[in-house]
């Protein structure tokens, strides 16, 4: 397991230095004020970890489009999204991901127009669940 904070302070691409830990069965990233070009070399090196099962990121940088070099990822049982800026695009993302079986998504971690203390919106819910019906979705 590792947790790494304020990832922006590291020099170099992440995800190359995670793939490196090819035992690594859980990856918790928070604060990272990454752009799509750097949440693409992260999502790349997870591709790498065959024995990944759980990811937990908390940014308010992670959108549908920062997500989507993450499709795909074989190993992937397990996502919580604490912050973020996703919408339903994202579910198409979670969709292919072949072992996933849980996805936590909070809500301020959904753009969908929502108050916060609402809630996500029954028609969001509603979408990830008939996107993503093989998985126990929790908002």
């Amino acid at each position: 397991s590792i947790e790494i904070y304020y990832p922006e302070r590291l020099t170099g691409d992440l995800g190359s230095a995670l793939a490196q830990f090819s035992s690594l069965r859980r990856l918790a990233i928070f604060e990272p004020a990454f752009s799509n070009a750097d949440w693409a070399y992260v999502f790349a090196g997870l591709h790498k970890l065959p024995a990944l099962e759980e990811l937990e990121i908390d940014s308010n940088s992670l959108t549908d489009r920062a997500i989507r070099p993450l499709a795909g990822q074989s190993t992937l049982r397990k996502i919580h999204i604490g912050t973020g800026r996703l919408g339903t695009d994202s579910a198409e993302t979670f969709a292919s991901l072949p072992k996933l079986r849980e996805l936590h998504i909070e809500p301020e971690a959904i753009d969908d127009g929502h108050e916060r203390a609402e809630g996500v919106l029954p028609e969001t819910q509603e979408f990830f669940r008939e996107a993503l019906p093989n998985v126990t979705l929790k908002f």
